[in-house]
């Protein structure tokens, strides 16, 4: 059990191999290759590992969500 005067912090890491990018978005690993390989997701090649920073992954879920406010609002 904590104490009251504890303090607990979560540290995010800011970047995260394929199959974690994945479960932080919701997605199967394939279709964030996919997103990856159209250009869509950007991809930081670390020597041979392939990470996805988190600010990107939280740019791409903002962007689409911007995109699709945007396209409700001329759909009215």
């Amino acid at each position: 059990m904590r104490r009251p005067s504890e303090v607990v912090v979560r540290v995010e890491p800011c970047a995260l191999r394929l199959p974690e990018a994945a479960e932080f978005l919701g997605l199967r690993p394939a279709f964030v290759r996919a997103l990856t390989a159209r250009g869509h997701l950007r991809a930081v090649h670390v020597g041979r590992a392939v990470v996805y920073r988190t600010a990107d992954l939280r740019a791409f879920v903002d962007r689409l969500a911007a995109e699709q406010a945007a396209g409700a609002g001329e759909a009215e």
